[in-house]
């Protein structure tokens, strides 16, 4: 999974480096880093299960304040170690009555 993972995420790299001189190289690349990624979901939804971790819903408070978190310009890991440091945790194990 880690390794599909680095995979997914060089290939975006090559693709978007690509774009200036070939588009033909930049949606392969872009699709194989999709397929790469695509490999990685199910096994992650095992992981959640195994440690109690919920699925959000695209309408989830923390879902919606990632997407808020990724308008951010310039947003850095910081960014998203200072919002999960606040108030609201990012990532919340599941609640036991669930």
């Amino acid at each position: 999974m880690i390794q599909a993972a680095r995979s997914g995420k060089q290939n975006i790299i090559e693709g978007s480096m690509a774009a200036a001189t070939s588009k033909e190289t930049e949606i392969k690349l872009t699709n194989v880093a999709r397929a790469s990624l695509e490999n990685c979901w199910p096994i992650t939804g095992i992981f959640c299960a195994a440690h109690k971790y919920e699925e959000w819903s695209k309408d989830h408070r923390y879902a919606q304040r990632l997407r808020q978190l990724n308008r951010f310009p310039n947003a850095t890991y910081d960014t998203f170690k200072r919002a999960s440091s606040m108030r609201t945790r990012l990532f919340a194990p599941m609640s036991s009555s669930a």
